[in-house]
């Protein structure tokens, strides 16, 4: 109740760093038994520092030395399994935004399915998963009764460096599928109502930071891609002449978005994928001669460099 009252009041100092947290998951890892903790809460609490954080915490547990980073860190199911294929994984993996991986409103889906096959390898290869969502029951509900660990991110306090939370030790009844809830313990046997998480390295948040930067540039061309082919298709129904004659190449593609989509100048695409402005300008005129009729440019805005 003494910590409690500190938290409350934002004296954050004598307060002991998840210690409750971190010895519950290195009991139970310790046991052989698989470990997956769901950390859940309203964007912008602090999810992503806290398991950072956490894999911080355990590193040194286990290693005697901070070895986590952001190659413990996947956001897609291809990259999970390459992870786990590795000889030696890290003992830990952060799943970001599990909910869009392995959804509760598709549990036949092909990713859940697989999902469900590989929590028993994770298992046995004695890896610690954090799933990172934000929404509690948004994920599969298998994947989710595996859980024996939700942490709740309340607030973050960047000021202080604190993220604030509020575990849970989780029970599942296999009979039913119930999920009972029960407080951790600390080292006294006091309940604990909240703890703290103080904010990883900066060296890794910056890190993270460009790894999201890709990961949206990534996303966007992915994205770009699955619209063209809708069109495509669209205009194949319709009997209209693909605009294309010759397929473009990956590196084609993307500065004819670039160009003829978004409308940048030579200089804008050269700084946004690194490669030369005389090389923009060889591959724009590679995309006009294999283009049967190309879209019309507006002269007054688009200059080239």
């Amino acid at each position: 109740m003494f910590l409690l009252g500190l938290v409350r009041m934002g004296k954050y100092d004598n307060v002991p760093e998840a210690e409750a947290i971190v010895r519950y998951i290195l009991n139970t890892w310790r046991r052989g038994l698989l470990v997956v903790v769901k950390v859940y809460g309203a964007p912008g609490t602090g999810k992503s520092y806290l398991c950072r954080r956490l894999m911080e915490l355990l590193s040194m547990k286990i290693y005697g030395e901070n070895v986590s980073g952001m190659h413990c860190v996947k956001d897609n199911l291809l990259d999970v399994l390459n992870f786990i294929k590795e000889k030696k994984p890290y003992r830990f993996l952060t799943i970001e935004e599990v909910g869009n991986i392995f959804p509760s409103r598709r549990a036949m889906s092909v990713e859940n399915v697989t999902g469900s096959k590989i929590f028993d390898t994770l298992r046995k290869k004695g890896i610690i998963v954090l799933l990172n969502f934000p929404i509690n029951h948004s994920i599969d509900k298998h994947i989710n009764s595996l859980c024996n660990l939700s942490i709740e991110t309340l607030s973050l306090n960047k000021k202080e460096e604190v993220c604030i939370v509020k575990p849970m030790r989780l029970q599942v009844n296999y009979s039913t599928g119930k999920v009972y809830h029960h407080k951790l313990k600390d080292k006294y046997g006091h309940n604990v109502d909240l703890s703290i998480f103080r904010l990883p390295n900066k060296e890794d948040s910056k890190e993270y930071e460009g790894v999201k930067e890709n990961y949206l540039d990534n996303l966007y061309h992915r994205e770009s891609l699955r619209v063209k082919k809708k069109l495509e298709r669209e205009d194949k129904q319709l009997g209209i002449k693909p605009k294309i004659q010759r397929p473009l190449t990956p590196r084609e593609l993307e500065v004819y978005d670039l160009r003829y989509g978004q409308g940048l100048k030579y200089k804008d695409i050269s700084d946004k994928i690194g490669i030369s402005i005389q090389r923009i300008g060889i591959i724009v005129k590679n995309i006009e001669k294999k283009a049967h009729k190309m879209p019309k440019i507006d002269k007054t805005t688009l200059k080239q460099t």
